[in-house]
This record gives structure tokens, sequence and C-alpha cells, in this order.
């Protein structure tokens, strides 16, 4: 079974700032929902 860690997007971008987790979520993928990936991209 997989382990997931839940974290607060708007903690993450006040504790890193913006260009760590951009680059962080750059490499998400969801083929299942293109649009949820779409979404996390943009």
């Amino acid at each position: 079974m997989k382990e997931y860690t839940v974290a607060n997007i708007l903690d993450l971008l006040e504790t890193v700032g913006e260009d760590k987790v951009s680059f962080a979520l750059s490499d998400f993928s969801c083929p299942g929902n293109a649009e949820i990936e779409d979404f996390i991209h943009k």
C-alpha cells in the first residue's frame, strides 16, 4: 500500500515559495483525469 502525505498548498507557498512549489508540481501526472493534471500545471 502506498503512503501519502497531505499538505496545504497555501502553507507550502508560504514556507518554501512559489518557485519550489511550481518545480515540485511540474512532473505531477494524473492519467485518469487530464483536467486535474491541467489544473495543477497551470
